[in-house]
């Protein structure tokens, strides 16, 4: 694909989706600092929401499901 910087200094630009665009945000990073997997993951992750689930999408919910913590053996 081809594309022209001048494009996005005027503000055109590939289309995200909003949650991707808030992650981004939330994050402090850019689309370049994912790696494919990542992507994979946003990807399948707002497609569950919304396709199966029918619920909205959220930060904590995506944090929740896919940021892994510790296990403590007792």
């Amino acid at each position: 694909m081809v594309t022209f910087r001048i494009f996005y200094a005027r503000g055109l630009g590939h289309p995200a989706h909003a949650f991707l665009m808030g992650l981004f945000e939330e994050w402090k990073i850019e689309l370049q600092h994912l790696n494919p997997i990542g992507l994979l993951h946003i990807a399948n992750f707002v497609t569950v929401c919304e396709a199966f689930l029918g619920i909205d999408k959220h930060v904590d919910l995506f944090r929740e499901m896919f940021i892994g913590r510790p296990i403590v053996l007792r």
